[in-house]
Order: structure tokens, then C-alpha cells, then sequence
């Protein structure tokens, strides 16, 4: 394995969950901020306004991208036989 390519790989994967974090991160203060209704009273759903189903959206969205890029990281360190 050529090590220059893998030091690239490194590199692009730390970079991929970095910014991955940093949106969830984002979108977890949003959700935060935002109240949205979860529990149920009396057996009714919650309302949720466009944009609080917008918001649940993107955070989804945010985790699941968090969790495409730490598969990726892991693949690398085991692909190189690092602890973990």
C-alpha cells in the first residue's frame, strides 16, 4: 500500500468527520433551541410547524453523515491495524 495514499486517506476522513461534527453539532443546538413537541399528551401527536419538521430533517440528516464518516474513519485505523 503506498503510504502517500494513505496519509491522504487519513487526512480526507478526519476531515470528513470533522465537519460532520461540527453539523450536528450545529443542528443539535437548533433542535435545542427549537422546542419541538416529542412526548405525547393524551394519546395526541404533537404538532410540528414546517420548520420544526425542516429542523428534523437536517439533524437526521446531520447524524447520519456523522455516522457515514466515523464508519469510514474506523475502516481506516482497521485497515492499518490500530487499536481502537
Amino acid at each position: 500500500m503506498n503510504p502517500a495514499r494513505f496519509e491522504r486517506d487519513i487526512a480526507r476522513a478526519r476531515t470528513r468527520y470533522a465537519r460532520a461534527a461540527h453539523r450536528l453539532d450545529r443542528a443539535m443546538t437548533a433542535w435545542d433551541g427549537a422546542a419541538v413537541p416529542i412526548a405525547m399528551v393524551e394519546e395526541t401527536v404533537p404538532f410540528w410547524t414546517p420548520q420544526q419538521r425542516d429542523l428534523a430533517y437536517r439533524t437526521v440528516k446531520a447524524w447520519d453523515e456523522l455516522l457515514v464518516s466515523r464508519r469510514a474513519w474506523d475502516t481506516i485505523l482497521f485497515d492499518l491495524s490500530c487499536p481502537r
